[in-house]
C-alpha cells in the first residue's frame, strides 16, 4: 500500500513540476517565451499587433516573433505603446464596439486599431502635457511613467519591493542622451520643429520600451520612425488647435532658421501678405479639420 502511494505521489509530483509555469513558457516565440494572459479578454485585430515595432537583438532589429494575443504584453496586445488610459471622451483614434461605446479594459487601458493609432493617441496625451507645462525635462516626463517612490513595475509596495525601486534618474539619463542633453536639462519638445520631434520620438521610444518591458525587449524596443513622424504631424504642434495659418507660418519664420536662411532677403510684410494669401485658400479646409 505504501509503495502505491509512493508512486502516485511521485506522479503527482512529477506532473505538477512539468506544467508550464507563468512566465516561463515554451509556448510563446518571443525572447522571454512569456505568457501573459492565457485568455485574454481584448486584444488589438489579427495582422495589427507589433506592426511597425522591432526588438533589438545583439544590436540587430528583428520582427516580433510571435504575436499571439497570450505572447504579448499589454502595450502590444492593445496596439498602445504608451499603455494609455481611457480619458473622458476617449481618444480620438481609439477603438470603439459596434454600439459606438469606446473599448478599453476593466483598469481603463485603451484599444487601438493599429499600432499608428495608438501612437496617435500618444501624441495627443503628449501635447496636452505640453500645453499645460507640465514637461520640460526628461526627469518630469519618466517620473510620471515610473515614480520614483514607487516599485519596479508597481509590483509591491515601497519599502518591499521585489523587484526594487524604480530607476527613474536612470530612465531619465538614457532618454536625455539620445538627444545629447541631462536627465534634469530642459528639452525641446516642439513637434513643428526637427530637434524637437528627435526628442520626442527618443522620449516615446523610451516610454514604449518601458512599458512593453525590458524582458520583452531584451535590450530595446525599436518603433518605427516613419509611423511616428506621419502621426506626430496628424496630432502634434502642426495642428494644436485652429490656429490662424498666418500664425503658423510666422512661428516656423520664427524657429525654423533653414527658413529664415531661405527668405531673408524679403521683408516681413511680404511675410504676411504671403500668409495671409495661403490662409485665404485654405481656411475652409482648416474649418472642417476638427482638432484639439
Amino acid at each position: 500500500m505504501n509503495r502505491i502511494w509512493s508512486f502516485v505521489l511521485t506522479t503527482a509530483l512529477l506532473t505538477v513540476a512539468a506544467l508550464p509555469v507563468y512566465g516561463q513558457t515554451s509556448d510563446c516565440k518571443n525572447p522571454n517565451q512569456k505568457t501573459y494572459n492565457k485568455k485574454p479578454a481584448f486584444c488589438a485585430p489579427d495582422g495589427t499587433r507589433g506592426a511597425g515595432v522591432s526588438l533589438v537583438v545583439n544590436d540587430e532589429a528583428i520582427a516580433i516573433p510571435d504575436v499571439r494575443c497570450s505572447c504579448l504584453p499589454i502595450a502590444l496586445r492593445y496596439n498602445n505603446p504608451g499603455v494609455l488610459k481611457t480619458p473622458q471622451g476617449g481618444w480620438k483614434t481609439q477603438m470603439r464596439d459596434s454600439a459606438g461605446e469606446l473599448i478599453a479594459d476593466a483598469k481603463g487601458h485603451a484599444l487601438f486599431g493599429s499600432v499608428e493609432d495608438g501612437i496617435a493617441a500618444w501624441g495627443e496625451w503628449m501635447k496636452r502635457q505640453i500645453d499645460k507645462g507640465q514637461f520640460t525635462t526628461a526627469f518630469q516626463i519618466m517620473s510620471l511613467y515610473a515614480p520614483p517612490d514607487d516599485c519596479v513595475g508597481s509590483v509591491g509596495k515601497p519599502p518591499n519591493c521585489p523587484y526594487g525601486i524604480n530607476p527613474t534618474l536612470e530612465y531619465a539619463e538614457r532618454v536625455a542622451s539620445a538627444v545629447n542633453k541631462g536627465a534634469n536639462e530642459e528639452l525641446n519638445l516642439d513637434g513643428a520643429d526637427a530637434g524637437g520631434r528627435e526628442a520626442l520620438y527618443a522620449v516615446f521610444s523610451a516610454i514604449a520600451t518601458f512599458e512593453i518591458g525590458s524582458d520583452f525587449c531584451k535590450s530595446k524596443c525599436k518603433i518605427s520612425r516613419e509611423l511616428f513622424e506621419k502621426q506626430w504631424t496628424l496630432f502634434g504642434e502642426l495642428l494644436p488647435r485652429r490656429l490662424h495659418l498666418c500664425s503658423i507660418v510666422q512661428r516656423c519664420v520664427e524657429r525654423s532658421s533653414t527658413l529664415r536662411r531661405q527668405i531673408k532677403d524679403i521683408p516681413d510684410w511680404g511675410i504676411q501678405v504671403y500668409a495671409a494669401l495661403l490662409d485665404f485658400m485654405v481656411q475652409p479646409w482648416m474649418n472642417a479639420v476638427e482638432v484639439a
